[in-house]
């Protein structure tokens, strides 16, 4: 808190019938809004990680705030985050399932498409959780169930699911 609130804050505080000075709230800077503005060009860079036996390909200027999670972080409301990981060996239906309760979702979301890449079958997810769109990518192989994951916001959906979603989901293998 600046000093000038501080001071009409106490003036307040010790005397709430009296007007306190506050000439000091003209020389206090204005704020400063953060408006969204045209995406930047997305480039995606290899990425390996032995922990979680994944490579692939990674936003370059992501943030890996934890092991495969990735934050764009362009400002504090940005939500864009990509995860890429592996999941215990189980179905896509089954790992679904759990996915969409630890949402707390009230139904698991079907399908919206198939993809083939690098002899993987990945079923497709697109839901809305938290306030934010997911989109969901899952493949069985013999290391477990491949998983990619990009929250987005609603109105910048479409452009990182052609820039970051697909080209992640098609580069991602199981390390053997």
């Amino acid at each position: 808190m600046s000093e000038c609130a501080l001071n009409i804050t106490a003036t307040f505080l010790d005397d709430p019938a009296a007007a306190p000075d506050a000439s000091c709230i003209a020389e206090m800077p204005g704020l400063a809004f953060s408006l969204p503005s045209e995406a930047a060009e997305i480039v995606l860079e290899p990425f390996t990680n032995k922990e979680l036996g994944i490579s692939g390909l990674v936003p370059s200027g992501w943030t890996e705030v934890q092991p495969g999670i990735f934050a764009r972080a362009s400002s504090a409301l940005d939500v864009a985050v990509l995860q890429v990981s592996v999941g215990p060996q189980m179905s896509v239906n089954e790992l679904m399932a759990d996915i969409a309760k630890g949402y707390g979702l009230a139904e698991t979301p079907e399908p919206i498409g198939e993809r083939q890449a690098n002899d993987l079958t990945w079923s497709l997810y697109a839901f809305e959780a938290q306030g934010t769109v997911r989109d969901l990518a899952l493949a069985e192989s013999a290391e477990g169930t491949l998983i990619v994951l990009v929250r987005s916001a609603s109105d910048e959906r479409d452009a990182l699911y052609e820039a970051v979603f697909v080209p992640v989901v098609d580069a991602l293998v199981p390390l053997e």
